[in-house]
């Protein structure tokens, strides 16, 4: 899919409603879907054990803490991209106390241009991200695979008596005469002797 045919999902932890009201105008044209808005941490964690989110902005402070550790439980726990919002007499100690994380941070009040880019980069990192998780699982299953296929080769060198070579070619070659996956003619195999 294109990047700009997605539309991701935010959440938006702020108590203050003019920074709360400026997101909401804006992430609808950078192929976002409307926020979801949560006015303080716990709301924002209770949001989060509800529903899966791409990105999580977290503008500080909020009615129940400063906002840093509801972005390091986010980190931690979720897959969301994070933008930390602080004040910019702020922004240099909660920047070294978070950048280690991958926790963007920004300060206010900042340009609509600096926030459009901002945002657009966090896009990019959840692509990144979601293509990793891609490849990650993709690497799972095949080696789940494999480990599976030399299961059932270790069954017909015990059971059979083959060598490893020959188990190995009669799985392949069975395989391709029946029209079916290596790992499905494993499966049958396990079953068969186990």
């Amino acid at each position: 899919m294109a990047f700009s045919e997605r539309t991701y999902t935010v959440l938006v932890a702020s108590s203050l409603p003019p920074v709360t009201e400026a997101l909401a105008r804006v992430l609808p044209g950078l192929h976002m879907h409307a926020p979801t808005i949560a006015t303080s941490a716990g709301a924002a964690r209770e949001k989060l054990a509800e529903q899966a989110f791409d990105i999580v902005i977290v503008v500080s402070p909020l009615s129940d803490e400063f906002g840093v550790r509801l972005a390091r439980d986010i980190r931690a726990h979720y897959q969301s991209e994070i933008l930390l919002v602080v004040q910019a007499e702020r922004y240099e100690d909660t920047f070294n106390r978070v950048m280690d994380q991958g926790i963007f941070v920004v300060s206010r009040p900042m340009s609509a241009p600096m926030l459009t880019q901002t945002l657009r980069t966090l896009c990019t990192m959840r692509e990144r991200i979601r293509g990793m998780l891609e490849r990650t699982g993709t690497l799972e299953e095949k080696m789940a695979e494999i480990r599976l296929v030399n299961h059932a080769k270790w069954l017909l060198i015990d059971r059979l008596k083959m060598t490893e070579p020959d188990a190995q070619h009669y799985i392949e070659k069975q395989a391709m005469n029946l029209r079916i996956t290596k790992r499905q003619l494993a499966e049958d195999i396990v079953r068969q002797y186990e």
